[in-house]
Formats: C-alpha cells, sequence, structure tokens
C-alpha cells in the first residue's frame, strides 16, 4: 500500500480525493502508522491512533478541475464527526469529536492532535499550485538543471507546478510527457523540502516540482509540440461573440489569449539574444520572419498595452500547429464587401517603398522593403505579424467565412500613425490593379482586434507600392454574407464599392 509523503500520518493515496478537496466523509478511517492498515487480526498491535469519521454522509461527487484550491478552501471550516481511538485494547476510551475539515487534515499532516480541538487557533491553509508557480524563481530552475543527468547534451526542461492529487494536471502532466516520446524524455520529481526557497511558506503536502528533460538541438519544435497538446479546443456553439459584436464595439476590452507559461515553463538549453530588432522564422508554408522593433515599441507612450502584448506574446505562443498547408489564409478568402477606398498619389508610404529598393540585403523585394520600413521609419513597429481566427472563436464563423477554421495571415506593415491610429499595411506591386486588396487588409485588421480586444475603430488599413496608396476605415466597411448577402451591420456607411 502507498501512502502520500508530507504527512505525519499514514495518509493511503485511496484518500486521493479526500485530501485534495479536504473532504473526509462516513466510513473513512486513518491511522498513525502504515504498519495499521491491513486486517484487523494482523494489526491489532500494531494500532497507535486511529480516527474513524462518522459525518458528513459520503457523496460521490467528484472534482476534476485544476483548481482544487477553491473547493479545498470552501470545505476547510465544515464541520466532520470522527472517532478519535488511542491503541487497540478494550480498555483505552474512545472519543467522539466535533471538529473541522480543516482541523482534522492539520493532524494528518502534523500530527498535533491537540488541533482537533475547536477551542485552538484556527490552523492555517496550505498553499496551492498557483501559488507554487510564482515561486519557481531563478534559483529553483537552477536547482533543477543541478539534477539533470551530466550525459545529457543539450537539455530543455518542462517545469511544471505538480499536484499528485489533481487529476486535471496529472493528465497534463501525462500529455505533455508521452507528446514528447520522440525525444525519450525522461521526468525529474523534486519534493519542496529539496528548494531551500520555498521553506518559508506552507504549501499542500502533496505538492511538488516536477520537470521533463529532453535532449534536443531543436527546442522550438519542442515548444510548438507542448503548445498543441495545451491548446484549447473551442466549439462555436460554445462561443460568447458573433462577427459583428467584434465590430461593433464602441471600447476596447481584455483579451483572453493563451499563454503557455500559464500551464508548464518552458526553459531551452538555449535562449537566442536579440538586438533592437528582434526576428523569428514561422515555418507557416511557406517560412514568414517576423520582425519587432522592441525599441520604439518601449518608447512610444501612445501603443496600446494588449498590442504591446500580442506583439511579444507571439515569439513563444503563436499557435503554429494551425498555420498548416491546409489552413484557410486570408489572402485567398473570398468575401463580399465595399468600403470608401481613398487612393493618395503622394503618400510618405509611397516615398518609402521607392526609397527602399536601394536595400538588397535579401533575395525577396517584400522582405527588403519591411526591412527598410523598420530601419527607416519611425512609425513602423512589426513586419510580417502572425494572425489567426479559430472556427470556436465566433458563433456565426461558417456563415461569415463560408469556411472550416481556422482563418490564419500574416501582416506585412504594422504602423502606428501620427495620431495614435495602429494602421494595418499590405505591400501589393501594381497597387491599381488590385480589386479585392481590401477584403484582406480589413480582414488583417479584424483578426488583430480580436487577438488584442482593441476596437476597431482605433485602426486604419490599406495598400501600397511605389506608385499608389489606398487606405479605407474599417468601420466604414460593408460585409455581406448569407444567401441573401445581407449587410452584416446596417449601420454601415457604405462606401465606393468599385476598389
Amino acid at each position: 500500500m502507498e501512502v502520500y509523503d508530507g504527512f505525519n500520518w499514514a495518509v493511503p493515496k485511496a484518500f486521493k480525493d479526500a485530501i485534495a478537496s479536504c473532504t473526509f466523509e462516513e466510513g473513512d478511517t486513518l491511522y498513525s502508522t502504515k504498519m495499521a492498515y491491513g486486517t484487523w487480526d494482523e494489526v491489532v498491535d500494531k494500532v497507535d491512533h486511529a480516527i474513524q469519521v462518522h459525518s458528513p454522509a459520503r457523496n460521490s461527487s467528484k472534482n476534476t478541475s485544476e483548481d482544487n484550491a477553491s473547493v479545498f478552501k470552501a470545505n476547510w471550516n465544515t464541520t466532520v464527526k470522527v472517532e478519535f481511538v488511542i491503541g487497540s485494547k478494550p480498555n483505552n476510551k474512545d472519543k467522539f469529536i466535533y471538529t473541522t475539515q480543516g482541523r482534522l487534515f492539520t493532524l494528518l499532516q502534523t500530527g498535533n492532535i491537540e488541533v482537533l480541538n475547536k477551542d485552538n487557533e484556527i490552523p492555517k491553509i496550505p498553499l496551492f499550485v498557483a501559488e507554487l508557480k510564482k515561486h519557481i524563481n531563478n534559483d529553483a530552475i537552477e536547482l533543477i538543471k543541478k539534477n539533470v543527468d551530466e550525459d545529457f547534451d543539450k537539455p530543455n526542461l518542462v517545469i511544471m507546478a505538480y499536484d499528485a492529487t489533481n487529476d486535471a494536471l496529472v493528465d497534463k502532466f501525462k500529455s505533455i510527457f508521452y507528446s514528447l516520446h520522440e525525444f525519450k524524455p525522461k521526468v525529474i520529481d523534486l519534493s519542496l523540502s529539496k528548494f531551500a526557497s520555498l521553506e518559508k511558506y506552507h504549501f499542500h503536502p502533496t505538492l511538488s516540482i516536477k520537470s521533463i528533460v529532453i535532449d534536443s538541438n531543436s527546442p522550438e519544435k519542442i515548444r510548438d509540440i507542448i503548445k498543441k497538446v495545451l491548446w484549447p479546443k473551442r466549439d462555436s456553439k460554445n462561443a460568447t461573440k458573433s462577427f459583428c459584436n467584434i465590430i461593433d464595439r464602441t471600447r476596447s476590452v481584455s483579451s483572453n489569449s493563451f499563454k503557455l507559461r500559464n500551464h508548464t515553463l518552458f526553459i531551452p538549453y538555449q535562449v537566442k539574444r536579440h538586438g533592437e530588432i528582434r526576428v523569428h522564422s514561422f515555418n507557416h508554408s511557406p517560412v514568414y520572419r517576423y520582425r519587432l522593433h522592441t525599441t520604439k515599441v518601449t518608447e512610444q507612450n501612445n501603443i496600446p498595452k494588449s498590442l504591446k502584448n500580442y506583439l511579444d506574446l507571439v515569439f513563444a505562443d503563436c499557435p503554429n500547429h494551425l498555420f498548416t498547408k491546409t489552413a484557410f489564409r486570408v489572402s485567398k478568402l473570398k468575401m463580399e464587401m465595399s468600403v470608401n477606398l481613398f487612393n493618395h498619389k503622394s503618400h510618405k508610404l509611397i516615398d518609402l517603398a521607392k526609397d527602399s529598393r536601394v536595400y538588397n540585403k535579401f533575395k525577396s523585394r517584400h522582405e527588403n522593403l519591411e526591412q527598410y520600413f523598420l530601419d527607416n521609419d519611425k512609425g513602423t513597429i512589426a513586419v510580417e505579424l502572425p494572425l489567426w481566427v479559430e472556427e470556436g472563436e465566433l458563433q456565426d464563423f461558417k456563415k461569415v467565412f463560408n469556411i472550416t477554421g481556422p482563418l490564419v495571415g500574416h501582416i506585412d506593415i504594422l504602423r502606428i500613425e501620427d495620431d495614435g491610429k495602429i494602421a494595418v499595411w499590405d505591400y501589393k506591386p501594381n497597387a491599381y490593379k488590385e480589386t479585392k486588396a481590401y477584403v484582406q487588409v480589413f480582414l488583417y485588421t479584424y483578426m488583430l482586434s480580436v487577438r488584442t480586444g482593441i476596437k476597431l475603430s482605433d485602426f486604419i488599413c490599406g495598400y501600397f507600392d511605389e506608385v499608389d496608396a489606398y487606405q479605407f476605415n474599417p468601420c466604414e466597411a460593408i460585409v455581406a454574407y448569407g444567401k441573401n448577402t445581407t449587410a452584416i451591420r446596417s449601420s454601415f456607411v457604405k462606401g465606393d464599392s468599385s476598389g
């Protein structure tokens, strides 16, 4: 029989749900020593102390959430009736005690019998995984690294605050481990007593810091595998927003973005250093090089925080598994739309496009232009910014886009205009020949609004080349869908659809 470490009493692992939720129920019997568990004839002389629970009645409900803490705390001060037995001889006096679930739990953890007395000080509720996550600092990481086998040449670490009684966390850890089987990963499980920095905190005794070690020179491949495993499954039936809800927003809202660090800590064997312009190559069939001018983003005060967060987030948390060869690209989407399109023959972007011809760092004209903009235009903060919208994020995704998701794309040029507007621009050679380019940039703008929570009225968008720049207000677009191509939003100002 296996018992949990961290308890003074011998608590069998069969009591997993009880100690996870702080709910001991009628019929539960626990002993102070492991030897006392067994048939009565075998263990009668080995019983030191025992507790049998007489109420509350047994309940078959089970918590499967990662949030054990809230259930545990809710039960901490609830009443429990126990029979406390000292020894096993007939002349020993049995005691029936009304105490609390939290006091019973504390007895099991500390061995202090006096804690059962409700007149004594209320014991502290232990801390759970959410608090432990906050304390996995550099010192803790260094200690974990010291426990990695010396034969690992390029060790990448997946570190989790772990609770052996939490089914959701246990399943998550297993899913990550098995998804990395091709790398032959190894597991390191360290009790919290190993970490000197954690000694002053009162954690739940079943917590530990558990790590997966992967010897590989492909940390981004590992990261992508983990993200794919943990990526939330969305169903449009459960979506809370429609296409119009995003367009009609009159104020910016907080965005709920997936962050790998909320689930686990990934430490690559090598961390790349970046300069003023941070670059990441995404293999999105083909390869797109996302570039972010970190200095401009830091120094410009008129960039919304949610946009800054997104620009940083995509380096590590972009769902690359959505950008497959079969994913539907914004540039290929056919959609009925009309806009108020303004043609500029004189525009800063036209001049920059002309001047960028002197750049020949790369084979691609497109990439040379983007790099030139980053280097020479104070307003350009990012290029080839990845975007996505999943089918399950919008109630009417299929009806609007007439595809099964996801919808993906990359913004050529992201600028902050002098008036503070966020500008989404696409470079289109022979721009004057384009008949539907505005659909593409509108959708890029819409997708960025979805990802950041920034209202659409804070954007402008357009496309350009060395001769022309075409610009429009995304809030004045008319988008149609359905059998009767009904306008999505009747309050839209209809523009010239000939553009």
